[in-house]
């Protein structure tokens, strides 16, 4: 299984926000769509602007790539 480690930008509050996940496509419809608390919810709309693919969950969070 693959991890991603991403990072979204609002181009309306020119913000970015990096984070990690198993899924790009459903974790950007939370952000955008069904969140309902937290830092995002307050800057949408979000686009996928980099990601990268890690194989395990730690690395991902932690950005390295082996």
């Amino acid at each position: 299984m693959s991890y991603f480690t991403y990072a979204i930008y609002s181009d309306k509050y020119q913000k970015i926000y990096i984070g990690f996940t198993r899924n790009l496509d459903e974790r950007l419809f939370d952000h955008n769509v069904r969140a309902k608390k937290g830092y995002t919810l307050k800057f949408r709309p979000w686009r996928i602007i980099y990601y990268e693919e890690f194989a395990t969950e730690s690395d991902a969070g932690s950005g390295r790539n082996n």
